[in-house]
């Protein structure tokens, strides 16, 4: 048996090794402290029993329907989990978005050289763009026509 310094690593010791608190027993060993498992219980006899009185009763009424003793007859059987539902990938629905993306974004800066981010976002989205890829070609998009205004 391994020893610890103290009675509180004996204990973590325990419970690393996956020991729940009742199945082992913190013992003292000279100054050092240790932990042992607890007996268990000898449950044969008891389950010897219980399978004589079952087949008693089996034989004293052979035509009884069998009921298990975990799950009686009476108790509704759990029902199955729903399948989970499948998310869909929000995605465009035209041909070249991104191409379509700075097109939509010229033609409305052509028309209005102040046009805001959330026109040009609408108007992507009214066009069948996903958010995401307008968002992302709109912000790309913008630094090209910051780039080309400063040079």
């Amino acid at each position: 048996m391994k020893t610890y310094s103290t009675k509180a690593n004996a204990i973590r010791a325990a419970k690393a090794a996956g020991w729940v608190p009742g199945d082992y027993e913190i013992i003292e060993v000279g100054d050092k402290f240790g932990y042992q498992l607890n007996e268990a219980e000898d449950t044969s006899e008891g389950e010897a029993l219980e399978a004589m009185e079952q087949e008693r009763d089996e034989a004293q009424n052979p035509d009884a329907p069998e009921v298990q003793a975990d799950a009686p007859a009476d108790e509704p059987q759990p029902e199955e989990a729903p399948e989970p539902v499948a998310k869909t990938r929000n995605a465009s629905t035209v041909e070249s978005p991104t191409r379509k993306v700075w097109a939509i974004a010229d033609e409305l800066h052509a028309e209005n050289p102040d046009v805001r981010r959330k026109d040009i976002m609408a108007a992507c989205e009214a066009a069948g763009i996903a958010f995401f890829t307008a968002r992302t070609q709109i912000q790309k998009w913008m630094k090209a026509k910051k780039e080309g205004a400063a040079e």
